[in-house]
């Protein structure tokens, strides 16, 4: 059952993601949008509810059901709300097959098959015993993940900020299928989850091939051709262990894996939206942005990063409007 769990985040980010655009009114409904915001959505949900967990030493099991329910109420008023617009969106989208597709779908296929063969690099990771330790026993952050004794100072609270790990713990309780579909913890972390992030750092990538080639019949094989080159890009780049690359392929699971790959990219994507399109509803997707960095990853390795990008993309625009301005002027 663990291995449908991509689709399975893919499918309840796409919904959450439309609810979220139809309270914002936004028209502009693209697929890989979608799923970005809802992905986001369904991270901040998770935060809110463990922040104050942690706080009063809650259960696990309790937050996570509390979680679920929320997911399954926000499931059947997406439906409610927004079938119309999903049933016109999905109609309207299409599937050109080609060699260029099915090259794009074997680059993938092979992108896949390095998480599921390959050892991953888990120096200094404690993930998959984060995992292991908070069902085990089921309270949150009290215990070392490598020893399983109790804190005696407990954790930080930037420590206590980065809740993905304890996102996956979710995950792994989910889909516990007891003896007859096991859920393995090394096997969720290592091996399905940078199969996630891969898709999502695709649907972005897919929104900046939008705006290089437009979305018409004759752009179709050049957009088949983008992302046969990223593909090549990840399998052929991960030579250097400090590359955003490396990162991809050989630890996808890492929150600032994530940050990088999909969360930077989208920004700058925004950023275009905002000051070139004019957009005001993206600047709500920023904020969403910025605050999931503080999720994945510790401030400085995802916040950080997120502003510098921001800043500089700022920069870039305020440059153009000036030059329109003294432009004008002459």
């Amino acid at each position: 059952m663990v291995w449908f769990l991509p689709a399975f985040l893919l499918f309840i980010s796409y919904l959450m993601g439309s609810l979220i655009k139809k309270l914002l009114r936004d028209s502009e409904q693209k697929i890989p949008e979608t799923v970005l915001i809802g992905t986001f959505l369904m991270l901040l949900l998770w935060e809110f509810l463990v922040l104050p967990a942690i706080k009063l030493i809650a259960s696990f099991a309790v937050v996570s059901r509390i979680y679920s329910g929320l997911l399954l109420a926000m499931f059947i008023l997406s439906f409610i709300f927004c079938y119309k617009e999903m049933r016109k969106q999905w109609k309207t989208a299409s599937i050109h097959v080609s060699g260029l597709t099915l090259a794009l779908i074997l680059l993938f296929l092979m992108q896949a098959g390095r998480f599921l063969m390959l050892m991953p690099d888990v120096s200094d990771d404690f993930t998959a015993e984060t995992v292991n330790t908070t069902l085990q026993s089921d309270l949150i952050y009290e215990n070392h993940p490598g020893m399983g004794d109790t804190f005696a100072y407990g954790i930080t609270f930037r420590g206590k900020l980065v809740s993905l790990p304890l996102f996956y713990a979710y995950l792994k309780e989910l889909f516990s299928g007891g003896e007859l579909f096991p859920c393995h913890a090394a096997v969720l972390v290592y091996r399905i989850i940078p199969i996630w992030g891969l898709l999502l750092s695709y649907m972005v990538y897919g929104l900046w091939a939008d705006v290089f080639f437009g979305n018409t019949d004759t752009s179709r094989d050049r957009v088949a051709l983008f992302f046969i080159g990223l593909g090549f890009i990840n399998i052929f780049g991960a030579y250097s262990e400090d590359s955003i690359l490396y990162y991809q392929m050989h630890r996808g699971f890492r929150g600032e894996t994530i940050v990088f790959a999909v969360l930077i990219p989208y920004t700058i994507y925004l950023c275009w939206q905002v000051y070139g399109n004019k957009k005001y509803a993206s600047i709500i997707y920023l904020i969403m942005t910025g605050i999931t960095t503080i999720i994945l990853t510790d401030y400085q390795k995802g916040l950080m990063p997120f502003v510098i990008v921001f800043f500089i993309c700022s920069m870039i625009a305020a440059g153009y409007w000036l030059r329109r301005c003294l432009h004008c002027r002459n």
